[in-house]
């Protein structure tokens, strides 16, 4: 969503240098949708062969009419979304050819856009990269506490299970004992029985 957002400031800005150029009308606004239309391609085949295509294809645009370095802000923010360091440098290289077709408060406007697009990037970027870490961590510490709880059941039912050992153990214990002062007291009497029959 912030790519998104971002986009469409940079659109924004793009939009109001389009309309500063000077250039006709039907030439403004067919670099406007070819711009918008080949940034969308680019973004939603970001990191493949098609989105570099289409960004060299609007370079080479750009080198054809100056009208679209206007709008080129606006792919390179695509451009700066993929770390291509081969289209930064063609993109600084349509400015300075395209540089004695633009007033110099334009190419100031259209670098200052571009610094812009840039900064949004890596701002985003960076955004990206920390609620990623944070879902990870997240994720991590949700694994670690499933893996506690678990060696927490097993510690509990492990130590009922010692527990009901050691009851065993001592009723087993007792009912021997029981078992043999109970037999040591039939023997007794059996011997106190016979002893009183031999007296008798």
């Amino acid at each position: 969503m912030n790519k998104i957002t971002n986009k469409l400031a940079v659109l924004v800005l793009c939009i109001i240098l389009i309309t500063d150029y000077g250039e006709s009308a039907i030439l403004s606004i067919a670099a406007f949708l070819i711009s918008v239309s080949l940034s969308s391609m680019s973004q939603c085949f970001i990191g493949s062969r098609i989105s570099a295509a289409v960004q060299f294809v609007y370079i080479v645009l750009c080198f054809y009419n100056p009208v679209f370095c206007c709008m080129l802000p606006l792919m390179f923010y695509d451009i700066m979304s993929e770390r291509k360091i081969f289209f930064e440098i063609l993109t600084g290289t349509v400015l300075l050819f395209n540089i004695k077709r633009f007033g110099y408060v334009q190419i100031v406007l259209i670098f200052a856009i571009i610094a812009v697009s840039f900064l949004l990037e890596k701002r985003t970027s960076e955004l990206e990269t920390a609620q990623n870490k944070l879902i990870e961590t997240r994720d991590q510490s949700e694994e670690v506490n499933i893996l506690l709880t678990e060696k927490n059941r097993y510690l509990c039912e492990r130590r009922d299970h010692e527990i009901r050992i050691a009851v065993l153990t001592e009723r087993n214990r007792i009912a021997r004992m029981l078992s043999t002062n109970v037999g040591i007291l039939e023997i007794t009497s059996i011997r106190v029985d016979n002893a009183e029959s031999i007296h008798v």
